[in-house]
């Protein structure tokens, strides 16, 4: 049976009716009427409402136990609905969207990866970099961007792990906090960018769009090939915020300050790394593996036909255990 989509739905419900018990819930009344209000608000499967119960419950200290219940049944009972998911989200962006609240902060894009390592890991990452720059997009410092195609893919990956009630939720609350941004890729040259992937492509020319002032990724590494300098990992990016030599303004980001500060923390880094590497001895004490052992023998065979064969040793200090270890299969070891 084909699927009605998501317009087609709503479209069979009355917004005048939805208008009309928001309405009398703004008005002073006693627990049993605003109860029964809330209740019916419950069975209307419109953008409006989700967001009107959305902020109900985002605000029940002062109700009455009873209200608070039906708040929350009627916000389960739309968001496990089987017609409620991304797309009705997506086709609705501008009823869930908030305005940027800091108009002083910078705009900056956080990639969807941050999010799904902070959110789907029920906040417990061990990156306390990803929490740290969580905690700025919470606290308003900056201007949060998402992507639309990484709101996707959070939607997907949050329904796969915990259902899709959990999904729509989740999604509401990002929705709620950042601004969508999405870009046709019928619009992006990509020749452009001969070594740069589709996926970055896209965050780079959203940038460029909606003229933001930097991108915070946990991929960073990927973007080393385009020719838009302002991209941050969380550890660079609360660097540099947290320096005293920079505020934290838009005009900041834009500045050539900000670029020759990454360029010379990368440098450092790898001043700082090729010194270890030439004082070999001393640079393998200080490794968890050169405490007992040592690798006496490393060897790898691959064939045009794709089988790959490596053998490796390990030798205690003392020459007296060795422990090997070998693998042939297709492919990777």
């Amino acid at each position: 049976m084909k699927r009605e989509s998501s317009n087609q739905i709503l479209s069979k419900y009355s917004l005048i009716e939805t208008s009309k018990l928001t309405a009398l819930l703004q008005q002073k009344c006693d627990e049993d009427e605003r109860a029964n209000w809330i209740r019916e608000l419950g069975e209307l499967i419109e953008p409006e409402v989700i967001k009107f119960l959305w902020n109900l419950r985002n605000n029940m200290e002062n109700e009455d136990p009873f209200v608070q219940y039906e708040i929350k049944l009627s916000l389960h009972k739309i968001t496990s609905h089987p017609h409620v998911d991304i797309d009705i989200f997506l086709e609705n962006l501008s009823v869930f969207q908030t305005q940027e609240k800091n108009s002083q902060a910078p705009k900056i894009l956080i990639d969807s990866n941050i999010l799904e390592e902070f959110l789907l890991r029920n906040k417990t990452t061990t990156s306390q970099d990803v929490t740290r720059v969580v905690e700025w997009v919470l606290s308003e410092k900056i201007n949060p961007y998402l992507g639309k195609k990484g709101l996707e893919n959070l939607w997907s990956r949050a329904e796969n792990l915990r259902g899709k009630e959990y999904a729509n939720r989740l999604i509401i609350e990002i929705i709620s906090q950042f601004n969508i941004c999405e870009i046709d890729l019928k619009e992006i040259d990509l020749e452009k960018y001969p070594t740069v992937n589709i996926p970055t492509i896209i965050q780079l020319e959203c940038a460029k769009k909606y003229d933001l002032n930097a991108i915070i990724t946990l991929r960073d590494r990927d973007f080393i090939g385009s020719d838009w300098p302002y991209i941050y990992s969380p550890a660079l990016f609360l660097d540099y915020v947290e320096s005293q030599k920079f505020d934290l303004s838009p005009e900041s980001f834009r500045e050539k300050e900000a670029q020759k500060y990454i360029e010379k923390t990368r440098e450092k880094l790898s001043k700082i790394w090729n010194q270890e590497l030439k004082k070999n001895t001393h640079f393998e004490d200080r490794l968890l593996l050169f405490q007992g052992w040592s690798i006496q023998k490393f060897e790898l065979l691959c064939t045009k036909g794709d089988l790959t064969s490596a053998t490796f040793i390990l030798q205690d200090k003392s020459g007296k255990e060795h422990s090997q270890k070998s693998g042939f299969k297709r492919g990777s070891i």
